[in-house]
């Protein structure tokens, strides 16, 4: 499978485990430390901590699966992690800034249809940056 092709499905469970995992870490921590409340209220350290470590074992798993070096398979589930919560984080910032409760009101009650994808589009441009990184090298 094409290395490319094979990070690109990666990714999407990735991310999606990432924040399932992050909702569920930060809802039922005992501490809640608030990130920058008055960017995004409900992210908490405890919930970007417990996404960043399942979807990174999750990756690890994958990597093995698909036979990637330990090297890669890090440092790809690092950097997926961290673009995906800086592209969430950003959109709230953005929302905040315009006043704006929700981006759309194509997807009722979830912050609009961007905000389903505002993790996959800075993740997607990471997973396309370290491809070529890893192309090139």
């Amino acid at each position: 499978m094409n290395g490319l092709r094979a990070v690109n499905i990666v990714l999407i469970k990735v991310e999606k485990i990432k924040k399932m995992q992050s909702n569920a870490k930060g809802l039922y921590w005992i501490l809640k430390n608030k990130i920058c409340p008055q960017i995004s209220p409900n992210k908490t350290y405890e919930g970007l901590l417990g996404g960043f470590l399942m979807s990174v074992c999750t990756f690890l798993i994958i990597g093995k699966i698909l036979e990637f070096t330990v090297f890669f398979t890090i440092i790809a589930g690092v950097g997926i992690c961290v673009s995906s919560f800086l592209g969430d984080f950003s959109a709230s910032w953005i929302k905040r800034k315009y006043g704006v409760k929700d981006f759309s009101s194509a997807l009722p009650g979830q912050g609009g249809f961007l905000d389903r994808f505002d993790s996959f589009i800075t993740a997607g441009a990471f997973v396309y940056l370290f491809h070529l990184i890893f192309t090139i090298v």
